[in-house]
């Protein structure tokens, strides 16, 4: 579903040819590369859980994250950012030099040169309040929104009474969804890096696929099991993971513009660089590793599959294996 998806959103018509020069196409190479690994984790996962849920059932909740999940967390992130960004200009304005910031700010927007020159004039006009509203935007209000609404498939689908297997599997299948969506737009703003924009989709696609399990264990608990605290305690573990991941990848946006400071010289941001990246491939290895524990935790406690249950009697008769002594 990846490559087909993209062929369709690359330029309405396929997937651009390798001697193409046309700068707005995706290459072949980006296209084809960014977004296999969702479906793959589906796959390895569904088959680890095979007969626990139908394949309509986990198009259906890809198709919602992909879609409705997507469509949800972009008008709250708008609507939530749009006034953030209110109030902090004009917590700007009203400081000693702040209109005068401002005006720095909407010249530059409003210059061409000065926009494609972003590397060495970002410094000049980011002020500590702008990157502390950044970082909170980043780390802590999208990660809110995006965990809030990713899964919200399960929650529609309650009224079916899934069971755990279930719920993880739907749970994984609206996070892959997520990833799939989110990975077709950020990679068609980072074709000169594409490799790079691809290692860090496939570290953020393994974000996704776990902290939408973990969202649907939290469904489960809270719709199944009556257990709000434990429901509650997944989410805030799905929030605070995807916060980890956005505040490292934000750093590492900021290295790359130098907005750290005058004083770094090229050596030492080239190591914190490293060092950044090193972290995000380690937070990526490790929900890889966290997710495939999540499915052995789930084929262990799971019930026999709901979707063709076996009468009461045989399963006791079954279960009892030998004929009671006389």
């Amino acid at each position: 579903p990846g490559p087909a998806l993209c062929h369709v959103r690359s330029s309405g018509t396929g997937c651009p040819r390798p001697r193409s020069t046309t700068r707005t196409h995706l290459s072949p190479l980006s296209c084809r590369g960014c977004h296999p690994s969702s479906p793959i984790i589906l796959a390895l996962v569904g088959r680890s859980l095979g007969g626990s849920t139908t394949w309509r059932d986990m198009v259906l909740q890809t198709a919602g994250g992909a879609f409705l999940s997507t469509t949800l967390a972009f008008l709250l992130e708008a609507i939530f950012i749009l006034s953030l960004v209110t109030g902090t200009l004009v917590g700007v304005a009203i400081q000693p030099g702040g209109p005068e910031l401002l005006q720095a700010v909407l010249d530059y927007i409003q210059d061409p040169v000065a926009v494609s020159d972003l590397v060495t004039k970002a410094p000049s006009i980011m002020s500590p309040i702008m990157l502390v509203v950044a970082l909170v935007i980043a780390g802590g209000l999208i990660p809110l929104i995006e965990e809030s609404v990713k899964t919200i498939g399960v929650g529609l689908m309650a009224y079916r009474r899934p069971s755990l297997t279930q719920a993880f599997l739907w749970g994984l299948a609206g996070g892959a969804g997520f990833a799939l969506v989110e990975g077709l737009f950020n990679t068609t703003n980072g074709l000169e890096a594409w490799g790079l924009v691809i290692s860090l989709r496939v570290g953020a696609t393994l974000l996704h696929c776990f902290t939408g399990a973990l969202m649907g264990l939290a469904w489960y608990n809270a719709l199944a099991e009556r257990r709000r605290g434990r429901a509650l305690g997944l989410f805030a573990a799905s929030v605070a993971l995807h916060s980890l991941w956005n505040a490292t990848s934000f750093g590492m946006i900021l290295l790359s513009l130098g907005t750290i400071g005058a004083e770094t010289t090229t050596a030492s941001a080239a190591f914190a660089g490293l060092g950044t990246l090193l972290l995000l491939s380690i937070l990526a290895l490790s929900m890889g590793f966290g997710l495939a524990g999540l499915t052995r935790y789930v084929r262990k406690n799971s019930s026999a599959p709901n979707l063709t249950p076996r009468p009461a009697a045989a399963t006791t008769i079954m279960g009892e294996g030998q004929c009671p002594p006389g």
